[in-house]
């Protein structure tokens, strides 16, 4: 509701996120996500927040379910984001024979699962969600380098591959970004 203090609640089995997520304001619990029982939630969500998380899991449709049924109110809202293994860079690096596992990023060593725009939503709509919204982002320039931040002299290069990525998003898009209704049940 409008003017109603916000809570946030999370969890995670590191104790220094944890501890950033306290500082931040959040009511977080340490827990994991493969574990059968997940932390208690102070009460149904009305939002469930899954950015950077389902790639990291060997069954990502087993736990977004466990998640919606675990701690989202029906009709809630989901957001998922998903990096977009069909990029033009892991494409090109796949015509050239390689694929270079990196500390970040679409083939970060840490993801078990990847996924293109079909398989994306494939895996929300598998789950009963009904997406309202699908938004891609495109390469983080930005966070590679200062110079392609607002105001700097390779801004304007960040700024053309943003308005790419919305023409093509399904070669361009660094990530996916879903907002769905989970329907409840």
């Amino acid at each position: 509701m409008k003017g109603e203090r916000l809570r946030l609640f999370g969890f995670d089995s590191d104790e220094d996120a944890l501890a950033h997520a306290r500082a931040a304001g959040y009511d977080v619990a340490r827990g994991n996500l493969l574990h059968a029982e997940l932390p208690k939630a102070p009460g149904a969500a009305d939002a469930l927040v899954c950015a950077d998380v389902l790639e990291h899991v060997p069954e990502p449709s087993t736990l977004l379910l466990r998640l919606l049924t675990t701690y989202l109110r029906p009709g809630g809202t989901v957001i998922v984001s998903l990096p977009n293994v069909a990029h033009w860079y892991v494409r090109a690096s796949l015509l050239l024979g390689r694929w270079e596992y990196a500390d970040k990023g679409i083939l970060d060593r840490t993801h078990l699962r990847f996924f293109t725009a079909h398989t994306a939503e494939r895996l929300l709509l598998d789950c009963g969600l009904r997406i309202v919204h699908r938004h891609s982002t495109p390469l983080p320039l930005p966070a590679v380098g200062s110079a392609f931040g607002p105001g700097r002299p390779l801004y304007p290069l960040h700024a053309l591959s943003a308005r790419l990525t919305r023409l093509r998003p399904t070669l361009l898009a660094y990530q996916f970004v879903f907002i769905a209704e989970w329907p409840g049940g």
